[in-house]
């Protein structure tokens, strides 16, 4: 084992000085100290400093120039590019030197950096490119030939077909983010989603605005490897089409995360459920369901659907985890969830862990201090008694958002 040393004798291992310095990595100033100590530092320092490397437009000038030096040593380190053009304005410093996304695209420089695997492009507006523009912009990102992880937040098409072509360019795209909006009008975006199809290599999507969750889960997944569904923000006119994509990826799907809004999680009501079926998931392993609001004026739809949904999981799949994530003004909120048809349905699935965690709403942490300190209490004591069995059977973890400790 190597180790490092100084004229007084041995320091740590290397290995162990490794792990030291991976755990500052979000700290760029003191990876920078780092950095300056000896070569055997600044190896890993740099590795953590640029591998994810945030083109900004009022920095991308100055970048590309390091870049281009003969002296540069970074580039091969850098994995993940991301651009955001909002920046130019949050930055204060908006002038002739910024450096947009379409600009980015199209500098020379960019080639050095063909090895990424990861890429975010940030408040984007698409529509206002030419045809031409879209055809060059398209060109230059087949450029990044090992690509595997692509992010658009915040970021405007006309609708699904462009976002299909460019997803399309990257043979080893494994990983998709799409917090997207689209100019045309939903019904024809949707409709003309059903024609299209999502690269066959692509093993988790994640969506997250009311346009893209329609329109993605319209297209075609025949074919489809896709493992890992996560939904965010998700209302009651959604369900129609997870619905239908359950029934596609039956074959593949392993991980599911449905966080519902805010807004509507509360008023989902079961005709809508009746869309989240899981009896086609023959390999479905997780199942996370989060935004699930408990009021005491009234029960919850979701908690009536939970035992029912669990109930129709094939017993060939091997369901190890369910995740709950309850936002609660009350410990008496929690009674209108129906527990112990929960754990009912949880007896039969022997090798599911149930996991809950229970975060005080709004009104609830505004009041703050003792009240918080009582509802988190009662709450454990609650849900303690509630699913004892499951407790006994070291198949339950509750986490009480507000706590000082959690009870596992």
């Amino acid at each position: 084992m190597s180790s490092y040393t100084t004229n007084r004798g041995p320091l740590l291992p290397a290995e162990i000085m490794d792990v030291v310095i991976d755990q500052l990595h979000l700290d760029l100033k003191m990876l920078g100290v780092c950095g300056t100590v000896c070569s055997e530092w600044l190896i890993r320092s740099r590795y953590h400093i640029f591998s994810t490397v945030q083109l900004w437009p009022w920095r991308v000038r100055r970048f590309f120039e390091l870049s281009r030096s003969r002296q540069c040593t970074f580039t091969s380190y850098v994995n993940c590019i991301e651009v955001n053009d909002a920046q130019a304005k949050l930055s204060g410093q908006q002038n002739d030197d910024d450096i947009l996304f379409h600009q980015v695209m199209s500098s020379s420089s960019l080639s050095r950096f063909s090895h990424i695997q990861s890429l975010r492009i940030q408040n984007v507006d698409w529509t206002l490119f030419s045809p031409a523009n879209r055809d060059h912009l398209r060109e230059r990102l087949a450029t990044f030939t090992k690509l595997e992880s692509l992010k658009f937040d915040d970021v405007m098409f006309h609708d699904l077909r462009e976002v299909a072509r460019i997803t399309a360019l990257f043979p080893s795209l494994r990983y998709l983010v799409a917090n997207i909006q689209f100019s045309k009008y939903m019904e024809y975006t949707i409709t003309s989603a059903t024609t299209l199809a999502l690269p066959t290599c692509l093993e988790a999507l994640r969506l997250g605005t009311d346009d893209a969750i329609p329109s993605f889960l319209s297209t075609t997944f025949k074919g489809s490897k896709l493992s890992s569904l996560v939904l965010d923000g998700v209302k009651f006119w959604h369900l129609q089409y997870v619905g239908g994509v359950l029934r596609s990826l039956g074959d593949s799907l392993r991980h599911l995360q449905i966080n519902f809004s805010r807004n509507d999680g509360q008023w989902v009501n079961s005709s809508d459920l009746a869309h989240l079926n899981l009896k086609h998931q023959k390999k479905l392993q997780s199942l996370h369901l989060g935004g699930i609001t408990l009021v005491s004026q009234s029960p919850c739809a979701l908690e009536t659907h939970i035992p029912s949904l669990l109930r129709g999981i094939p017993s060939t799949s091997n369901m190890k985890n369910l995740e709950l994530d309850l936002i609660v003004d009350s410990e008496h909120a929690l009674r209108f969830f129906g527990w112990s048809k929960l754990e009912h349905a949880l007896v039969k699935i022997p090798r599911c862990r149930l996991s809950v965690n229970v975060v005080p709403s709004s009104v609830l942490a505004e009041v703050g201090g003792e009240e918080i300190r009582h509802f988190c209490e009662a709450a454990d004591r609650f849900l303690e008694g509630e699913l004892k069995s499951l407790r006994k059977n070291d198949r339950l973890s509750v986490w009480i958002h507000g706590a000082s400790t959690a009870r596992l």
